[in-house]
């Protein structure tokens, strides 16, 4: 809380190599948390954002940042730059979005056919040069009956909560009415309420996400000498994650892993185990995975195919998975740049996973 917790925030935006955060000032109260000053683009703001949510004890952000470009864009030329991007979407009817931009700010208006085609046109709006806001008025059709009941969005969202190892799933409660899902319990910071609200976005029949999920007060962040102490520790009384030629680093509660394992699943857990000490604002995690034995390659393949299944982007059917000795090969033709990257995410964050090879082709 206060000013350590300032402190760490300012640590984490200074790391990012993608922002200037020279200019961002940081206060907290609370566990919430409060950025000012001013960055070049629109992206940068909301960027800081996310780093701030990820930060040990924080519980909400107040984002007050400034955009202010280093060059005067037209309105014109601004809203040309969003249809154009609009239009290069595979996931949305450019057609169907009005764009109305006034001094930087921009407004979106129309209908869009899901959820997706709602997310990519405001990320359009959001990555353009020369935009200072985006308020979002585009309203998702709801004419046409969802093919799935409530009980089966339900539980498509929480197994993909289970799946995520960023979420604790057994923490959160699920609830679905006509694609509309709510979630309720507690989570332990800020980031991980919206990681389970991104995990359930993604499942096919919802249309938005009331996020009810509480965060767990925090206590104030220990030294860099401490939690490296901890992290050793904690993975020393692992029973089923030895490391071998360990090497732990922290900066700025930044902990760095060197080392190896025998199994993907085995540096997972190693990074979650010490990502999820008190204190420790993230991870980096560089230890070598060295299998030593074959894990069975059919369950990584039943577990990947499940989880594209349950992703909106992607059609399962369209994507072959192939597993030899953890290596995993995806072949077949998808729709769009999205789903080929959802069934490579997919496979990548599938425990006994060595290596992902994308050999997925999209059809255009």
């Amino acid at each position: 809380t206060g000013a350590p917790l300032a402190v760490a925030v300012k640590g984490a935006l200074l790391l990012d190599s993608q922002i200037d955060a020279s200019n961002i000032t940081v206060s907290a109260a609370y566990g919430q948390v409060t950025l000012k000053g001013a960055v070049e683009a629109l992206w940068q703001k909301y960027r800081a954002e996310d780093i701030a949510s990820g930060v040990r004890g924080v519980v909400g952000v107040a984002n007050e940042i400034a955009v202010v470009p280093k060059e005067d864009v037209l309105d014109e030329e601004i809203a040309r730059d969003i249809v154009d991007a609009i239009n290069r979407n595979a996931n949305v009817d450019a057609d169907k979005v009005d764009v109305r931009v006034e001094d930087g700010y921009v407004t979106l208006t129309g209908t869009v056919q899901d959820w997706v085609a709602h997310e990519a046109a405001y990320e359009a709006a959001v990555g353009t040069l020369g935009v200072k806001g985006v308020t979002d008025e585009l309203s998702v059709e709801t004419t046409v009956k969802p093919p799935y009941t409530d009980s089966e969005i339900a539980q498509a969202v929480r197994d993909q909560l289970v799946w995520d190892n960023q979420v604790d799933a057994s923490r959160i409660a699920v609830q679905a009415r006509q694609g509309l899902v709510t979630l309720t319990g507690t989570v332990p910071s800020y980031s991980e309420k919206l990681a389970a609200e991104s995990d359930a976005l993604l499942v096919k029949g919802v249309v938005s996400v009331k996020n009810q999920l509480a965060v767990e007060p925090v206590e104030p962040i220990p030294n860099d000498d401490f939690l490296a102490n901890r992290a050793e520790n904690v993975l020393d009384w692992s029973a089923d994650v030895q490391v071998e030629n360990l090497e732990i680093k922290v900066i700025a509660g930044v902990a760095e892993l060197d080392g190896e394992v025998d199994a993907l699943w085995k540096k997972e857990r190693a990074g979650e185990l010490v990502s999820g000490i008190q204190g420790m604002i993230g991870v980096i995690n560089k230890i070598a995975v060295v299998p030593t034995n074959s894990i069975l390659d059919r369950t990584i393949a039943e577990d990947i195919v499940n989880a594209i299944d349950r992703n909106i982007h992607v059609n399962v059917d369209n994507v072959t998975v192939t597993v030899d000795n953890g290596a995993v090969t995806l072949s077949g033709k998808v729709a769009s740049l999205t789903a080929k990257e959802a069934a490579f995410e997919a496979a990548l964050d599938t425990a006994g996973v060595r290596v992902v090879i994308n050999d997925l082709k999209v059809s255009g």
